[in-house]
Order: structure tokens, then C-alpha cells, then sequence
């Protein structure tokens, strides 16, 4: 019940984001928060959709070299929490193709969305409170609250060390 009191508060805090060429993202305090398209496909991605879990939100582009070197390690832990922690992925700050870039990875077996509006296509990068680099990720609890920005990369253990920390 309390679930559903929960959900239900959260999803009246959804941003609705048009679709089109004036989409654009609003400054966000929670995972709930926004509304964006998926990179591949007509579908959404609504973190409001994960409300009850603790939810790991990873900004890549295609260009970061060291997104790519990190992407791996998402994946595997993605795959050993499934169920305890979600994972999303986000494209964000790119003119290139994440989408290639995503499927190397498997990341298709998970929520990815498109960033949109600000400058580049990093409306919710920008709404975080991230300015620049690649990559960060975002740690929301599990009613969405934002706990964590980490800028920079995750590698060498250090994800599944701050989702330890994090989320026990």
C-alpha cells in the first residue's frame, strides 16, 4: 500500500517533455523527475518506472573514451543486481552515435534514453548539476531522491564499491 502512495505521489511529480523539436528538460531533484525519449525506438524512459528501488543513472557519449572503457563493468553489475538496483543509461552530449555504442555494450536489455534540450542535448546532464566531463553518474534511493553525482569514470571496482556505500 504504502508502495502505491509512494508511486502515486512521485508520479504526479513526472515532467511531461513534448515530443519534438522543442523538447527540452527542467531542472531535477529527483529520479522521478523527467520524462525522456529512448535512444532507439519511439518509447520513454521514465524514471518514475523505478520507483522502489535504488536506481543508477550512467550519462555516456559516444565519443568518451572513457565511457567506453566503463561501460562493461555497468553492464556486468547491471546484470548481478537485477531486481535489487536499476540501472539507466543516458546518452547525453552527443553529436555522434551512442546508439551504436549502446548496442556494443548490451545496453538494450536496460532502460536508455536520449538526453534533450540544453545546449547539446544535455538538458537533464545540465539539470543533475553536471557543467562538464564525461562521464557521471547519478545514485538516486529508492523514492527517488538524488544521493550522489559522481564525475568521472567508475572503473576498476570502484562502481560496485560506491553502489556498496550507497545502497549496502
Amino acid at each position: 500500500m504504502l508502495a502505491a502512495i509512494v508511486l502515486a505521489a512521485v508520479s504526479a511529480l513526472v515532467v511531461a517533455v513534448s515530443q519534438g523539436s522543442g523538447e527540452s528538460a527542467r531542472s531535477v531533484t529527483t529520479a522521478e523527475e523527467f520524462d525522456l525519449p529512448a535512444l532507439r525506438g519511439d518509447g520513454r524512459v521514465r524514471l518514475a518506472d523505478e520507483a522502489g528501488q535504488p536506481v543508477v543513472v550512467n550519462f555516456f557519449a559516444s565519443w568518451c573514451t572513457t565511457c567506453e572503457a566503463e561501460l562493461p563493468e555497468f553492464r556486468r553489475l547491471a546484470d548481478e543486481l537485477d531486481g535489487e538496483v536499476s540501472f539507466v543509461f543516458v546518452n547525453s552530449n552527443d553529436r555522434g552515435n551512442g546508439t551504436d555504442m549502446a548496442a556494443r555494450h548490451d545496453l538494450f536489455d536496460f532502460s536508455v534514453a536520449r538526453d534533450i534540450g540544453g545546449g547539446r542535448g544535455n538538458g537533464l546532464y545540465r539539470a543533475v548539476g553536471a557543467r562538464r566531463g564525461m562521464p557521471i553518474t547519478a545514485f538516486y534511493d529508492a523514492n527517488g531522491g538524488l544521493v550522489d553525482l559522481h564525475l568521472g569514470g567508475l572503473l576498476d571496482g570502484a562502481l560496485e564499491q560506491k553502489v556498496e556505500q550507497l545502497y549496502g
